[in-house]
């Protein structure tokens, strides 16, 4: 597809998304095919914003849009982070919310509110209410939100009005040097341990690991770590993010994964994302 087919079928501007997918069918494996057809109702809508995420948020957009009232223009507009923690204060971060979240955020709600594989391996020591406020006020407060076209679309529902706000795998500008690069990529079908177990010695320069290990115990942690270590080329890098417990850089690991925690503060205060408590950018000593 060109460009603007690309941004029309995901989701990002209004389109006859079915159309176009009939357009392109068949270009698909059979399995995929039929997997679309099955689910065309996610097409039509636009599949960028049917995870389970962007359907929690959109929720949350109709609370957040009511609570901040006039304010509402003011603060999706302002590039003043004083006035910004102001409106916060306000209008979210009040005693009447306070006493609320406390009911909100106990151990009972949030395993229903939450998926379960990311609140099975909380300590029970983990305060879910500390974890809540401390996550407001990072995406009311730290980020400007005109241009940021994760938390634009959060409080809005849309993209950024100006395009060069938005991420770099959705510019124009970078989309056919994303097509041309398709062809290196690798799709490996199985599970991350089995995937790193196959690979020979020293052959990985950097690893992106998203917040996978919020979804797993210490012991499952470490032991991708180490399978990571030993596939990995002297210094490569390692980057992880932290959604809720912050499990940091396993002891046993220490001597192999070093980090800087004025590096993790920055990349954390640069972060647009607002989803994030903790980033972890570590090189590898062999």
């Amino acid at each position: 597809m060109d460009y603007e087919n690309f941004i029309e079928l995901i989701g990002y501007k209004n389109a006859d998304r079915v159309n176009i997918f009939n357009s392109i069918s068949e270009k698909f494996e059979s399995e995929t095919l039929s997997f679309w057809k099955k689910n065309l109702q996610l097409i039509r809508k636009g599949i960028a914003f049917q995870g389970y995420t962007e359907k929690k948020y959109s929720f949350s957009r109709k609370f957040f849009r009511f609570i901040l009232g006039k304010k509402f223009e003011i603060f999706i507009n302002c590039n003043d982070k004083q006035k910004r923690e102001e409106i916060f204060n306000e209008k979210i971060n009040r005693s009447y919310f306070r006493f609320l979240s406390k009911i909100f955020t106990n151990k009972l709600v949030t395993q229903l509110v939450y998926k379960k594989e990311l609140v099975k391996n909380l300590p029970r020591s983990f305060d879910h209410n500390k974890y809540f406020w401390e996550k407001q006020k990072h995406i009311f407060v730290d980020n400007d939100i005109k241009n940021n076209p994760y938390l634009f679309w959060y409080f809005t529902g849309k993209a950024p009005e100006d395009q060069n706000y938005w991420q770099p795998y959705l510019q124009k500008k970078n989309y056919q040097t994303i097509k041309n690069n398709l062809k290196n990529a690798k799709v490996f079908e199985k599970d991350l341990y089995t995937g790193l177990k196959e690979l020979d010695d020293d052959c990985i320069d950097a690893f992106y690991f998203s917040d996978i290990f919020d979804w797993m115990n210490f012991e499952d942690m470490e032991k991708i770590l180490r399978e990571a270590i030993r596939v990995a080329r002297p210094n490569a890098k390692i980057i992880f993010f932290v959604i809720m417990h912050d499990k940091s850089v396993p002891k046993n690991l220490e001597g192999n994964l070093k980090c800087d925690e004025n590096i993790n503060s920055k990349l954390l205060k640069m972060d647009r994302i607002g989803f994030y408590t903790k980033i972890y950018l570590v090189n590898v000593k062999k």
